[in-house]
């Protein structure tokens, strides 16, 4: 049985950019019994970062794999023993450090540590729910990113707003607190696998990130798949494996096997499945795993779906050190795995909608501190308002808002420069929402249609983006308050779920009997409202 001890020690940042003290809710250390006195898990820790020799890297991005090394090869600050070390007794294993594969260069980059926070803060909400460890022994800790980022201005707002690419660092996230700590206590207190899914651009590996991030910073091992059509659950799994070094098995399985270097030398030479694998992630002992599937949506084989939620299974039922955090564009579970009950019981589901304003706004806020760019109250609300929730839209807009800014030479973003960065982010609209919206209100030809689409658009919608009609119809489309009746905006919003009108829509019945309505694409609504954002007077 895993004994999990949770420790919640408050501690001084070393860094020069935070002398806070903090008591950090973080992950669990899990607690491993040792085999025997001779065991060699005294030795200190250094990162491996390993490639894959046989699968294509844009298939397989091992983010983090730990393993010893001889010492002849360590950095001489690893060797130094711990100040915490009394009594002439060892020190314990230096923690596991990190790297990530940045997918636009392949270059391994360190993730920094976590900032430590105030306790008030922490109390207050503003501080992510992370990993329970204590911190990294000053004598070993890498340094950091500063607070300012290198480079020109440019640079800076290019890394503060990322809409085309996730949050590689956890000092660039916001919001999203209570889903790193439900996917925390998935796998900390209920030993279970994770499902995140959502719509497209809500911030699903962005928060895999920040997980990661933060597990590394303990015992935990994260390794990264993002998968892709036509991969195979053999090239998944001997990549995953073949990182895993045999130091993770304990002594008897390693005097088993002594001629195992990593876990993929334990499957098959063919091919293999569930069964095969369950048996040899069975020898992992030493070191609890994280494996995250990233992009699970792009798979269309049903028998790797049926593959995987087998092994999910078969690892939970023989209480495995392996956690998987399966993430994709979904609407529901089944929509995304399959219709596999007998494995519901051992996963949590982490449903991401759309997020509050206070989150949008917060999101801006550590933009603007990692940039140095100051948005003022009224773009700062407006981009909010445009956004709608998606975040993906907010950075959009902060980011070619911030660039129209630098180019007249200031850092402060006025509304001049929001609607400099509408027209661009129309300019640069996916034809195929544009082609919807056209022919949904004939090239706003049919101003009864665009008056509906506005309706749809600007109407409050829960936390998934759906809305009724009696929504739409308290929608003021004018300065006059002129509004749609409920009976005709119901019929409108029917007919804009048929192909002939851009099937623009899509009808869902709740429980109650409720018909709602929700757009087919996410982006669809912020697209309506940045197109008619002139005509209405929104800017």
């Amino acid at each position: 049985m895993i004994n999990i001890f949770k420790k919640n020690k408050a501690h001084r940042s070393d860094d020069p950019d935070d002398a806070r003290v903090a008591e950090e809710p973080t992950f669990s250390r899990l607690a491993v019994g040792r085999i025997d006195s001779q065991s060699d898990d005294s030795d200190e820790d250094i990162p491996l970062v390993a490639r894959l020799a046989d699968i294509d890297p844009e298939l397989m991005e091992p983010v983090i794999s730990g393993a010893r090394a001889s010492k002849k090869d360590r950095p001489e600050t690893l060797r130094k023993p711990s100040p915490k070390a009394t009594n002439g007794a060892a020190p314990k294993s230096a923690r596991k450090r990190i790297k990530l594969d940045d997918a636009s260069d392949r270059q391994p980059r360190q993730i920094a540590k976590l900032a430590p926070v105030s306790a008030a803060k922490a109390e207050s909400g503003d501080a992510l729910p992370q990993f329970k460890t204590p911190p990294l022994d000053p004598s070993a800790r890498r340094e950091r990113p500063s607070g300012s980022l290198d480079g020109d201005s440019q640079a800076k707002l290019w890394e503060a707003f990322t809409p085309t690419k996730p949050k590689r660092w956890s000092r660039y996230f916001a919001g999203r607190r209570w889903a790193i700590q439900r996917v925390i206590t998935a796998i900390e207190e209920e030993q279970a696998h994770v499902v995140i899914f959502g719509a497209r651009g809500i911030g699903k590996t962005s928060l895999a990130n920040v997980l990661a991030e933060s597990a590394s910073q303990v015992e935990y091992q994260v390794l990264r798949c993002p998968c892709s059509a036509d991969i195979t659950f053999e090239e998944i799994f001997r990549g995953f494996l073949r990182n895993l070094p045999s130091e993770f098995m304990d002594r008897s399985a390693r005097a088993k096997n002594p001629a195992v270097e990593h876990f993929e030398q334990l499957l098959p030479r063919g091919s293999f499945g569930p069964t095969e694998l369950t048996v040899a992630l069975s020898y992992l002992k030493l070191e609890h795993v994280i494996l995250i599937v990233d992009e699970f949506d792009r798979i269309n084989s049903e028998n790797l779906k049926n593959q995987l939620a087998e092994t999910i299974k078969n690892l939970s039922d023989i209480s495995a050190r392996i956690t998987f955090i399966v993430v994709g564009i979904a609407q529901n579970l089944d929509e995304l795995l399959g219709k596999h009950p007998s494995i519901q019981r051992h996963l949590v589901a982490v449903h991401l909608p759309l997020m509050e304003a206070p989150e949008l706004t917060a999101l801006i806020e550590v933009g603007e501190s990692a940039s140095g760019m100051h948005f003022d109250d009224t773009t700062r609300d407006s981009v909010v308002s445009f956004a709608k929730g998606l975040p993906y839209y907010a950075q959009l807009m902060c980011l070619y808002s911030g660039r129209h800014a630098l180019q007249r030479g200031s850092s402060d973003v006025e509304m001049q420069d929001l609607r400099e960065a509408m027209a661009q982010v129309l300019n640069e609209a996916d034809p195929v929402t544009v082609a919807m919206y056209d022919m949904a209100t004939q090239g706003e030809r049919n101003s009864f249609m665009t008056d509906v689409m506005f309706a749809a658009a600007r109407c409050r919608f829960d936390r998934f983006g759906a809305f009724t009609a009696a929504d739409a119809a308290d929608v003021s489309l004018d300065t006059d308050s002129r509004k749609l009746r409920e009976l005709t905006l119901h019929k409108s919003l029917t007919s804009l779920t048929l192909p002939q009108n851009g099937a623009v829509l899509e009808k869902q019945r709740t429980p109650s009997g409720t018909t709602k309505y929700c757009f087919q694409h996410q982006t669809m609504r912020q697209y309506i409202l940045v197109r008619q954002a002139r005509q209405r007077g929104l800017i």
